[in-house]
């Protein structure tokens, strides 16, 4: 039994998500654990870390004992300096959906899920076919390119541009300001480094804020104009700083973990070449490869729980106010529950039973317009690129965090 006060048979190295091995491969360490400690104390994280596939799920399900927690800062030293800019800016349970609880959860939910019902969602396609066209019109001349740079993130945020009638000029300055925010949410930088980051959220919240106030005065035929008349019209509307933190999740959340997901996914494609031929042979992918994609290459690692109140759970004894990282990656490496994980096999009769997008009241809203988005992506590599190959250094990447597998470059050609 582990119990929170004694150390949990140690890893190799110790668990740290952040740096080395670990980073790279995590598999290795999450097997261990799930092996001989599926619930341990992490030094590291200062929280408890879940394993096994039935743990994850049984948390993700309650979130009466298991509540959301996030911080604008969860694991980088103190700065004092940016923290008190930090904690100038709304509070993230009164205005983030992911790191709010019901009842204000669900209210900022309900003005979401209505823009990603199937049917909507399914409207998007010429215009999200239309983009990764545009996109790949962009690449084919020169017969290089960093796939991250060129098209994994420029694609999916182009989207979320488009749904929110935002201009493509400003495309880089927010997908600077998303960066900031996660590599301060989830990373470990430097006390310079945080202040940077932090004076960039508060920039990013002016320009969230100053959107929402456009589309009030002048509105169109996009989501965020939608969003805002409805928020207005109804009985207990969204305050214009949870107005202004919808943009901003749906801005970083909308293409963030696309961006990633698409990365590991063309590479693990390209490192096998039969898999990479197949789908040029028949440039459609189905379902079931999507979610079986979506089950070995999912981009969130983890998602962060906070115990409401002394509990049990896998042999461990959880108190309440302790934190807790429940890693969706080691869920949906689970033997027990997906025979032989580290073999890409879409034909498992539990192929969409994977975590990708979280389970329980947090589930990706988003998760509809995400597929759509994979589904395309790959239909249009594969019939415009047929010859796509990794280049000989590949140059892969990922950067530290304790949250998402951050996939941020990879070299191929054509």
């Amino acid at each position: 039994m582990v119990s929170a006060q004694k150390c949990p048979v140690e890893l190799p190295d110790g668990y740290d998500p952040f740096s080395g091995a670990q980073l790279i491969d995590p598999h290795p360490v999450w097997e261990l654990a799930r092996a001989e400690m599926p619930v341990f104390r992490s030094p590291v994280l200062d929280a408890w870390v879940i394993t096994r596939n039935a743990d994850v799920v049984a948390v993700l399900r309650d979130p009466a004992t298991f509540g959301s927690v996030v911080s604008r800062k969860m694991f980088a030293e103190t700065c004092p300096e940016a923290d008190r800019l930090l904690d100038a800016l709304p509070p993230l349970a009164e205005t983030n959906p992911l790191a709010s609880s019901p009842p204000v959860h669900t209210k900022l939910r309900r003005y979401l899920q209505p823009s990603f019902t199937p049917r909507r969602v399914a409207t998007l396609e010429p215009d999200v076919r239309a983009i990764a066209d545009s996109l790949v019109d962009r690449m084919v001349p020169a017969g290089h390119a960093d796939f991250y740079a060129a098209f994994a993130y420029r694609y999916p945020l182009l989207v979320i541009f488009r749904l929110l009638g935002m201009p493509e000029s400003d495309q880089e300055k927010v997908k600077g300001w998303a960066n900031q925010r996660l590599a301060l949410r989830y990373g470990k930088l430097a006390p310079q480094e945080q202040l940077v980051a932090a004076r960039a959220q508060h920039d990013y919240h002016r320009y969230c804020t100053a959107l929402v106030a456009e589309r009030r005065r002048d509105p169109g035929q996009d989501l965020l104009s939608w969003m805002v008349a409805d928020s207005d019209a109804g009985d207990d509307p969204l305050t214009e700083d949870q107005l202004a933190s919808q943009v901003t999740s749906l801005l970083t959340a909308g293409h963030e973990t696309t961006a990633h997901w698409l990365t590991l996914a063309l590479r693990r494609l390209l490192s096998d070449r039969r898999q990479w031929e197949a789908l040029v042979a028949d440039p459609h992918p189905t379902t079931a490869q999507l979610e079986e994609s979506l089950r070995i290459d999912g981009p969130v690692l983890s998602l962060w729980r906070e115990a409401r109140t002394d509990v049990e759970l896998g042999g461990a004894t959880i108190r309440a106010g302790e934190r807790v990282s429940v890693v969706l990656g080691s869920a949906n490496a689970d033997g027990e529950v997906f025979p032989e994980p580290a073999r890409f096999d879409p034909s498992r009769p539990n192929v969409a039973a994977h975590l990708a997008f979280g389970r329980g009241i947090h589930t990706c809203v988003g998760a509809g317009l995400a597929r759509l988005e994979g589904r395309i992506a790959l239909e249009v590599l594969a019939t415009r690129l047929p010859t796509l190959r990794l280049a000989a250094h590949d140059g892969f990447r990922i950067v530290p965090s304790a949250t998402q597998r951050a996939a941020q470059r990879l070299f191929v050609e054509w």
